[in-house]
């Protein structure tokens, strides 16, 4: 099993916000999605991480002191 961190990736002068999600298999990157907050971009940027490799979990996450939000797979 792996675990998945998401992190915020700030605005710079030439690309827009965006999340991150990390595992030992790989990442990808999403754009920070402004318009449905409400649907915790940390989520979707995980369950892309997820549809990329075929993963088909269900997860729950936690939040680290440095702002991260991890994912674990739910037994």
């Amino acid at each position: 099993m792996q675990a998945i961190v998401t992190k915020y990736i700030p605005p710079t002068n030439h690309r827009p916000a965006r999340i991150k999600a990390t595992a030992m298999a790989g990442s990808v990157t999403i754009s920070y999605d402004y318009a449905n907050y409400h649907e915790w971009p940390f989520r979707k940027a995980a369950q892309a991480l997820c549809d990329k490799f075929g993963w088909d979990w269900e997860m729950t996450g936690g939040s680290l002191p440095d702002g991260s939000i991890v994912w674990v797979k739910l037994p």
